[in-house]
């Protein structure tokens, strides 16, 4: 005996099983219900963006990126010209205030 049901679709001998039963066209339901408007009614969408894509989304946009820069920095990492308290300190204190952490 074959554990499948049969092509043609018959649920004969399958315990709980129904017949589907397909939904009404909207001209079914039209003729149903003389009068009533044609309209469908859709639930709006929401989205919800956590803090952390909100951040990340800001960096994303941040400003275009100086090469020139870029380059003097990492020169001067090389050198140690960063290599104190006060330096570190500041460059923090404006990376937070360029991205409003510090409101």
């Amino acid at each position: 005996m074959s554990d499948f049901l049969p092509i043609s679709g018959s649920l004969d001998g399958v315990f709980g099983a129904e017949p589907l039963h397909r939904a009404a066209s909207s001209a079914a339901r039209a003729a149903a219900h003389p009068g009533a408007p044609e309209t469908t009614v859709r639930g709006a969408d929401e989205v919800e963006l956590s803090d952390h894509a909100v951040f990340l989304a800001r960096l994303r946009e941040g400003a275009d990126v100086r090469a020139d820069l870029v380059d003097r920095a990492r020169l001067n990492i090389e050198r140690g010209a960063y290599d104190s308290d006060a330096v570190i300190d500041g460059a923090i204190e404006r990376l937070s205030r360029d991205l409003d952490l510090l409101a």
